[in-house]
């Protein structure tokens, strides 16, 4: 396939999931300094943040703040990155396919007024407890995945701690939408920082006629 001939779309994904993709931001070749680690592993999330926060104001309004592990290697890149190099990568490496490089990019941006956001992450969050985010949380546990670090993620933590009953189940469903609106806002930060998305509210009538409009004028 050619792919300067093809027209490619990418949905989905975090903001800097996307901005790697597009080459849009810069992907450190910095080595994990595993004595540095182990002693940031002694700190606690809130400790690690402070830190973070400290040495990179920027980066610490976009991670979440209760995840050890990217607040370790968020931390571990800052203080690191003034004695190590870095590289500005064009899309996806070492597979060889680019978005970036100067391709024409249409970025479309679907959105609402936080709190129908806040409305939706609720629901969202009460529909995968009742249909079986426990069950499935405590197959994990069984498999021996318990202290893996996708476990330490925000719902999968949070599920944990109801079943090692260190809290009601009401408080882990509080928590855990707690926890989205934090991820909501963060996210919300990260691409306000974008002026060339488009961005259409979906709580309007005929967003996605605007947005079939858009594209068809695109791909002509």
């Amino acid at each position: 396939m050619d792919l300067k001939k093809e027209k490619i779309m990418v949905a989905g994904g975090t903001g800097f999931y996307i901005a790697a993709v597009l080459g849009e931001t810069e992907l450190t070749r910095i080595a994990p300094d595993w004595k540095l680690r182990k002693e940031l592993e002694t700190l606690s999330t809130a400790e690690l943040f402070a830190k973070l926060q400290k040495l990179d104001p920027e980066r610490a309004k976009m991670i979440d703040p209760k995840n050890p592990r990217r607040l370790i290697r968020a931390v571990e890149i800052a203080m690191s990155a003034a004695n190590s190099p870095t590289r500005r990568v064009t899309g996806l490496q070492p597979d060889g396919f680019f978005l970036g490089g100067g391709e024409s990019v249409l970025k479309i941006g679907l959105t609402a007024p936080r709190e129908i956001l806040y409305q939706r992450a609720d629901a969202w969050a009460e529909a995968i407890v009742n249909d079986g985010l426990l069950d499935e949380v405590q197959n994990l546990i069984n498999s021996g995945y318990k202290n893996t670090e996708p476990m330490k993620g925000i719902i999968y933590q949070t599920a944990v701690e109801y079943l090692d009953e260190k809290i009601t189940k009401e408080e882990m469903l509080q928590k855990i939408k707690f926890d989205l609106h934090g991820y909501i806002r963060r996210q919300l930060t990260w691409f306000k920082r974008d002026k060339n998305i488009h961005w259409f509210d979906i709580n309007k009538a005929g967003f996605d006629l605007e947005i079939e409009g858009m594209l068809e004028s695109s791909l002509k």
